[in-house]
């Protein structure tokens, strides 16, 4: 079992101190919700102040074209020497509509589609070859070397999803590397709404509560917790 705790999701300068308490205090991954601030940044500072500790976050996916989020994750997996994973939301149709200006459609088939083309930037991203995908909602189908980073020299980031109903734990079962419940999902809910879920399988992961409180997290069969505060700091002198 791994043991995790959050950085503040507020301003930049504030970021890299607090993850590297995180990981002097021995916790073995640290990451953030998208709240206030853009995630991805937030997650560079704690990437470039640590050495040690898994970083992750949690990114709203539908208010950012998947090549945005491709380019940032690959980029944070080659900083941190293959720390990194990228969570995703779905968040809701007022705030996808009306908050980031882009269109709402059906969560979970979208879901699907948007992981399987980050899968596919980063195939091509790693090997070089002509990408050829075609989804439901998105497609990957141009590159050219002056807009190709080339490998990163690690695995592709772990996806996580975030879900609370059943659809979108499949999906997580389908396509992702986790799943990431609600902060207020209860261990009865899990195993009794999600028992038909790809995640039922042992070769699949389930982790307790999780999203923007970041209280749970898991990936490939590891089960995994996090603390539902941020790590104490030196100035609170709290622990």
């Amino acid at each position: 079992m791994k043991v995790g705790s959050s950085y503040p999701a507020g301003w930049l300068a504030g970021v890299g101190p607090e993850a590297k308490r995180c990981e002097e205090l021995g916790y073995d991954f640290a990451g953030t919700g998208e709240m206030a601030h853009d995630p991805m940044i937030l997650a560079a500072a704690a990437v470039m102040a640590t050495e040690r500790i898994e970083i992750g976050t949690l990114a709203i996916a539908f208010g950012r074209a998947p090549m945005v989020l491709a380019m940032g994750a690959w980029d944070l997996q080659q900083a941190s020497g293959g720390r990194f994973s990228l969570s995703l939301g779905s968040q809701v149709k007022g705030h996808i509509q009306r908050r980031f200006g882009m269109p709402w459609s059906a969560p979970a088939p979208r879901m699907r589609d948007y992981i399987r083309t980050l899968h596919a930037i980063w195939d091509s991203f790693d090997s070089g070859e002509k990408p050829d995908y075609v989804g439901e909602t998105y497609q990957f189908t141009l590159m050219n070397p002056l807009f190709h980073p080339g490998p990163s020299g690690f695995p592709r980031p772990k996806v996580m999803l975030a879900a609370v109903g059943e659809g979108m734990t499949r999906v997580a079962g389908e396509v992702a590397d986790g799943v990431l419940p609600h902060g207020f999902t209860t261990d009865r809910y899990m195993r009794s709404s999600r028992s038909s879920t790809p995640f039922a399988s042992p070769s699949r992961s389930m982790a307790p509560p999780a999203a923007t409180t970041m209280s749970g997290a898991c990936t490939a069969g590891r089960t995994s917790a996090w603390s539902s505060t941020p790590c104490p700091s030196r100035a609170s002198g709290r622990r």
